[in-house]
């Protein structure tokens, strides 16, 4: 599907969108150095186009994979300087691009966690969780940082305010498809107090 739609969006968005989705693909099926290489191609179309917008999705793209391969010191690297190209707020002007805020916030604050800093981990979770129009387009990350905060704070002893994220995200999450694991140990943790 990412294939095709880079052949039928040619030059355009949805061809720098469909070989980002194609590397993670990839990735994810254990073929690196194939997702690799789409990375490259996707770098040779930010050549072209130097754009910082394409600019921030190569290196979003290089965080993201990075973070397949469990190097999360790398991930950090690229996703913080995904996350500084960013505007301060991210608004949907027409066209086929919403705003990468979210996206890109959660996988920092994803590759902080994985790489041992909660500290760091907890402030982009905290902006996704408090982010207002720029998660409208990204519901899952969006309803997941608040699992994750759940952790960090509870990590922390911080009961009743570990209590309120679980509480937030089973509420989100209690009668959908997604998460089930996660949403079982938020409700257990809610329904006895002792757990935190």
């Amino acid at each position: 599907m990412a294939r095709i739609v880079q052949r039928e969006g040619e030059g355009h968005y949805p061809e720098w969108g469909g070989l980002f989705s194609e590397a993670e693909a990839q990735a994810d099926l254990g073929r690196m150095e194939a997702a690799l290489h789409t990375a490259t191609k996707l770098r040779h179309r930010t050549e072209f186009i130097p754009t910082e917008k394409e600019t921030r999705r190569h290196h979003h793209l290089l965080g993201e994979l990075a973070r397949t391969r469990g190097d999360a010191k790398t991930a950090v690297v690229e996703l913080e300087q995904a996350r500084a190209m960013l505007l301060p707020r991210g608004f949907f002007r027409g066209g086929t691009s919403a705003p990468q805020h979210v996206p890109i916030w959660f996988s920092l604050a994803s590759a902080y966690l994985e790489a041992s800093d909660d500290e760091n981990a907890a402030v982009w979770f905290e902006r996704v969780a408090t982010s207002e129009n720029e998660h409208i387009w990204w519901p899952i990350p969006y309803v997941r940082s608040f699992y994750f905060l759940g952790r960090i704070h509870e990590a922390r002893g911080e009961k009743n305010t570990a209590r309120e994220y679980y509480r937030r995200f089973h509420d989100y999450w209690k009668d959908g498809d997604l998460d089930r694991q996660r949403v079982a140990e938020a409700r257990s943790k809610l329904s006895d107090a002792n757990q935190l």
